[in-house]
């Protein structure tokens, strides 16, 4: 099923729903930023948060702060990719799956012996998944038979 601009800003918003600095280190670490610095200082706070979200004094994604930065970065991602149609699709997967992972993953701790952090490394493979499509090059959906532009929107 091809998936264009649209359904990629929504990948990288429904990513940073769950982790916050995803989206932006997705398209730093796969584009040719002009920026290279930036691009590195987004994959450190991205994995930072990775490592961070498991710790027990970690604030709820759903706290005011958290869920702005949250949009936020979905947002700049996709706009990036298309445009402000994009952000607004992006903000809006963003906030469906910071919303639905953590009652997921509240859920999923309530009803199975899986500890919190197993269920967050979950949480983590699928936001990757996430960006990681989100992110892809023209070339790379060509190649995995899905249709659309990269990620060259200014």
């Amino acid at each position: 099923m091809p998936i264009g601009q649209l359904g990629r800003a929504a990948a990288l918003g429904a990513a940073g729903g769950l982790r916050t600095f995803l989206p932006l280190a997705a398209l730093g670490a796969r584009g040719a930023p002009r920026r290279p610095w930036l691009a590195r200082g987004l994959g450190v706070l991205a994995g930072g948060e990775l490592i961070g979200d498991k710790l027990p004094a970690t604030p709820s994604r759903l706290a005011g702060p958290a869920l702005a930065g949250r949009a936020v970065s979905a947002g700049l991602a996709g706009a990036r990719l298309a445009g402000p149609t994009g952000a607004a699709v992006a903000v809006l997967a963003s906030a469906v799956t910071a919303y639905g992972g953590y009652h997921a993953r509240r859920r999923l701790t309530e009803i199975t012996p899986l500890p919190d952090w197993a269920v967050a490394l979950a949480e983590d493979s699928l936001a990757l998944a996430l960006a990681g499509v989100g992110s892809r090059a023209k070339a790379e959906t060509a190649a995995a038979g899905v249709s659309g532009s990269l990620v060259t929107r200014r």
